[in-house]
C-alpha cells in the first residue's frame, strides 16, 4: 500500500456527517450504569491540551504518510449514504469503520503506517460489558494503553464531535 495522506492532514480532516435514519427510542444509553459513573468531569481546556500536544509533535511525525486518499473515500462511501443507520449499534459500527480505523493508522501504525515517535492508546469496542475493563459503566469504546484506560467513548457522542 502506498500512502499519500500524511498524519497532519488525516488528523485535521473534518469528517462529513453521515445520513442517519429515524432513531428508535430503545437506546442502551438510558441504562442505570451509564447514569452513575464514579466521576465525570467536563474537560474544559481540551482544545488547549490538543494544541499544546500538536505543537510538540516533530515535523517528521506530522508529515509521515499514514493513509491513502482512496482508502478514506472508499470507507466513507460505504457508510455515507446508507439509509440503514437506524440504531445505536449502527452508529457504533460507522464510528468503528471510519474514524477509529484512521485513528489506528495515525496513532498505532496499523496497515503498515509508520508508528509515531510517542506512545498512543488503542481504541477497543467495549462489547463484553463492564467486566471487560473493570469499569463502573459500559461505554461503547475505550482508549487503552498498556494496563490502563485513558478514555471512555460513547458512539453517539462521537458522531457529534467527529
Amino acid at each position: 500500500m502506498v500512502f499519500n495522506v500524511n498524519r497532519a492532514d488525516l488528523l485535521g480532516y473534518a469528517l462529513p456527517p453521515f445520513l442517519a435514519g429515524e432513531q428508535p427510542s430503545a437506546s442502551t444509553t438510558t441504562s442505570r450504569y451509564r447514569l452513575h459513573w464514579n466521576r465525570l468531569d467536563i474537560w474544559g481546556d481540551f482544545a488547549n491540551h490538543v494544541s499544546a500536544y500538536w505543537n510538540s509533535v516533530p515535523p517528521h511525525d506530522r508529515n509521515a504518510m499514514v493513509a491513502t486518499q482512496s482508502g478514506l473515500q472508499d470507507r466513507w462511501q460505504r457508510i455515507a449514504n446508507n439509509p440503514r443507520i437506524l440504531t445505536e449499534d449502527d452508529v457504533k459500527s460507522c464510528v468503528q469503520e471510519y474514524p477509529l480505523v484512521f485513528h489506528s493508522y495515525a496513532a498505532n501504525g496499523e496497515a503498515g503506517a509508520p508508528v509515531p515517535g510517542d506512545a498512543h492508546s488503542t481504541c477497543h469496542p467495549c462489547s463484553l460489558g463492564a467486566n471487560q475493563w473493570n469499569l463502573a459503566g459500559v461505554p461503547d469504546f475505550v482508549m487503552h494503553y498498556i494496563d490502563r484506560i485513558n478514555d471512555v467513548l460513547n458512539g453517539l457522542a462521537l458522531t457529534l464531535v467527529c
